[in-house]
């Protein structure tokens, strides 16, 4: 909380917290800091147990983050449109002994003991981390496996480290579009407030973008975060488009040369693209000028270090694709109760994200797609990032996504699940003629169009789910 607090006795007037209805500054921030951290005190929460977060609105949700932060107890969100099993599993794997939430009626950030629900979990532990002498804990969920996510344990130390990779890139007011219940856009909330940044939110409908432009003028935005999603729906919307001195930033997912020029033709000119991840914060980020057909993620950020290893963990010279290892201050050092995933992930000071790329010869990161998802067609290394590309390339596609289909004979067969552009009327047959064109041998043998690419929240394609879909419609031998 030393940041929040240095930046309340220099500059006591700016505004740290906004939405539509509250704004907060950062003088008036540490005293309802301390206001709710006696509330969660009242509440029976006490240092170093740990507590679930299950609050959907946005304000009182970093309110009640900060006070946990400073009342030194440990802190996970729990999504409220999670399933109640998936809840329970997270809430046993962390021995989460309090869940708070939101009284009904509560309606103003200036809340009192009443407007606050605690559930106490019997059973669970009060110490089950860390001694007094060491930092809080927020635990992040990211794709895991069939146990269930992998769960990130980060320190507001951490998160404070990653913030200074921001170094050079001057943004005074921030907006991020996606829910606070993700965990990637409230860590980047927390970085505003850390950077002394001013963090915004929007309440509104995040569909329409006529709405969501209004707000970004009247509240004097310049850096608005947005999801794949996001972007797939506002580009469609022309006609407010915003100032220059306002920038869209995303990524999270592969974003195709083709939706980047669209968000700058009807969003914003000032485009950032980045890539990085859960564990180690982000890693890479292009600038507006730097949106090519190779469509790369940019250099390493400030303090990041990345190198491209053959499977030896030797680097490899520019150009060639092999898998991107990351290492750099603000980067975690292990998941919290898999060991063996840690020992994958974690070694000898570098992070291995599970990605493959290349570094071009003047410096700048390509990701061609993730290490598990790489096809061997009769001994031909394919790449997913390679026919979703080529195939987003076209003008009639909005989204496609590679996945491999198995075969006792050939081994992985490249095949691809295409969205199209509403009212097209082009088939799968003409599409293969396409990639024939254009990918050779490495062209996907099956083209399947869907009504529309199944994504997660956050807007990540799962091929997982469009594998099922395909499933019953291959025949390979």
């Amino acid at each position: 909380m030393g940041k929040i607090n240095g930046f309340a006795q220099l500059y006591p007037a700016r505004e740290a917290l906004v939405d539509e209805r509250y704004s907060i500054s950062f003088g008036e921030l540490p005293p309802l800091i301390h206001k709710y951290e006696q509330y969660l005190c009242e509440l029976g929460i006490s240092p170093n147990c740990t507590v679930g977060l299950s609050i959907s609105e946005q304000l009182p949700h970093v309110l009640v983050c900060l006070a946990l932060l400073k009342l030194r107890a440990h802190q996970v969100t729990l999504d409220t449109r999670e399933s109640p099993q998936y809840i329970t599993t997270i809430c046993d794997r962390l021995d989460v002994s309090r869940i708070i939430r939101l009284a009904d009626g509560f309606n103003s950030v200036a809340a009192g003991l009443r407007d606050f629900d605690v559930t106490i979990r019997e059973g669970a532990t009060v110490e089950p981390f860390l001694q007094h002498d060491r930092d809080p804990l927020i635990f992040a969920m990211t794709s895991g496996t069939t146990q269930g996510p992998r769960i990130v344990p980060y320190t507001e130390h951490i998160l404070a480290r990653q913030a200074m990779r921001y170094d050079g890139f001057n943004f005074d007011r921030v907006l991020a579009l996606p829910s606070i219940q993700h965990d990637t856009p409230k860590r980047l909330r927390l970085m505003s407030l850390f950077r002394g940044e001013t963090s915004l939110f929007y309440r509104g409908n995040t569909s329409t973008w006529r709405d969501i432009a209004q707000f970004v003028a009247e509240k004097n935005v310049d850096f608005l975060r947005i999801t794949i999603l996001n972007a797939i729906t506002l580009s469609k919307q022309p006609g407010h488009r915003l100032a220059p001195t306002t920038s869209i930033d995303i990524g999270s997912t592969h974003i195709s040369i083709g939706l980047r020029k669209l968000i700058q033709k009807n969003l914003s000119e000032t485009l950032y693209v980045h890539y990085g991840s859960t564990e180690s914060g982000r890693i890479a980020m292009t600038t507006p000028d730097e949106h090519d057909e190779r469509e790369c993620v940019g250099q390493p950020l400030k303090g990041v270090t990345v190198e491209i290893v053959d499977g030896h963990g030797v680097p490899i010279p520019a150009g060639q694709i092999g898998e991107i290892r990351v290492r750099g201050e603000g980067m975690v050092s292990g998941y919290h109760d898999d060991l063996e995933e840690s020992a994958r992930r974690f070694r000898d000071g570098w992070y291995y994200p599970g990605d493959l790329g290349s570094i071009t010869v003047d410096g700048k990161l390509i990701v061609s797609g993730r290490k598990d998802d790489m096809m061997i067609l009769n001994g031909f290394n394919i790449y997913p990032a390679e026919i979703e590309r080529a195939f987003e390339r076209h003008p009639e596609v909005v989204a496609a996504a590679a996945f491999p289909i198995r075969s006792r004979s050939h081994g992985e067969i490249p095949a691809v699940a295409v969205e199209l552009k509403q009212g097209s009327k082009i088939t799968e047959q003409a599409l293969m003629r396409y990639s024939r064109e254009r990918l050779g041998i490495r062209c996907p043998r099956k083209v399947i169009i869907v009504d529309r690419m199944p994504r997660n929240a956050l807007g990540k394609v799962s091929t997982k789910k469009i594998a099922a879909m395909a499933k019953g419609n291959l025949a390979i031998p």
